[in-house]
């Protein structure tokens, strides 16, 4: 059967790319404690790097350019539904600007 073939193939090949991906793992991981060991870095270290690298830079909250009632929105992102009901109900952006 063709279709039993083809799907063995498809198997062997797979098979064939998982072992040369595990085998890139298994470099890069050799090189990354070489290289810990080069810097004589500590498991502290590692872990304070890591999680210092990987953290999401927080950015600024724009300031507000809106408000009404209290409540403020930069203009960016989508319209608080505030903002929505204002316009529908015949009102316009500018009366809405913060001078």
């Amino acid at each position: 059967m063709k279709i039993i073939k083809d799907i063995d193939a498809q198997i062997e090949n797979l098979k064939r790319q998982k072992r040369e991906v595990m085998a890139n793992r298994n470099s890069a991981l050799k090189g990354v404690v070489e290289t810990v060991r080069d810097y004589g870095f500590t498991w502290e270290e590692i872990q304070e790097g890591i999680a210092r690298l990987s953290s999401k830079v927080k950015k600024e909250k724009a300031p507000a350019r809106y408000r009404k009632d209290g409540m403020e929105w930069s203009g960016k992102g989508r319209k608080p539904l505030w903002v929505i009901e204002h316009l529908n109900a015949g009102g316009s952006i500018e009366d809405l600007t913060i001078q």
